[in-house]
């Protein structure tokens, strides 16, 4: 074998390996639950006839995994870059839920250039949507929120839903179990995440980090260089 196809073996192993890892990345990150409920969202609008919204669903979904897919390897994101993400997350749940979905965002501007945890807040909507949302027939309700105090940046996602049980014994899943890990590996003792009780009887996610400046911005749908 020569030396140059020898080379393009060793970079398309290299390829594979790096697609592997991204893969990897995303499966830890991404909460389960979400891409099973997305899928089965969309193919009950295909059974239905629905083909314009279950067309909809599909760019969502689509631009929101290859926006995930193209930042894997990237631990911190802006906060701006990261409500991109959001955005396209609740898009799809928007599209699943139509009216029963209503989510206000409130976002310090000084916030917007702090770096956050890649695909931190996703988990967090997801369980608030599993555990709040989507066992109630009723509108659900979720406030996302993000302010800088002093030197710290605090990321809150509260629901309307049933809240925690007795004991605020809440059974922690991928996701957030996911969460804690990276956070320790961040700001390791540096930073704090913890569930209670909502001010509207739901529930309240908090997590506190530095307030670092970001210095990547990638270039998802219109932010970045």
């Amino acid at each position: 074998m020569g030396v140059l196809p020898a080379l393009e073996l060793e970079r398309a192993n290299l390829r594979v390996s790096l697609s592997e890892a991204r893969l990897e990345v995303l499966q830890g990150q991404l909460q389960p639950h979400f891409l099973f409920n997305a899928l089965h969202a969309l193919s009950t609008l295909v059974l239905r006839g629905e083909t314009q919204s279950a067309n909809e669903m599909l760019s969502h979904l689509s631009r929101f995994l290859r926006m995930t897919l193209d930042n894997a390897e990237t631990p911190t994101v802006p906060l701006a870059v990261e409500l991109e993400f959001l955005e396209a997350y609740l898009c799809i749940q928007r599209a699943r839920f139509g009216d029963r979905l209503h989510v206000t965002l409130q976002i310090d501007d000084r916030a917007r250039f702090i770096a956050v945890p890649n695909l931190i807040f996703q988990p967090l909507v997801e369980n608030a949507i599993r555990h709040g949302i989507a066992s109630d027939p009723g509108q659900g309700r979720i406030s996302i929120r993000a302010r800088v105090e002093n030197s710290t940046l605090t990321l809150e996602v509260e629901d309307n839903g049933t809240g925690l049980p007795p004991g605020n014994a809440a059974p922690e899943g991928i996701g957030l179990g996911n969460i804690r890990r990276r956070l320790d590996q961040l700001y390791p003792g540096k930073h704090s995440f913890a569930l209670g009780e909502g001010a509207a009887g739901g529930t309240l996610a908090r997590v506190t980090i530095p307030a670092h400046a970001g210095t990547e911005m990638p270039e998802v749908d219109g932010y970045g260089r």
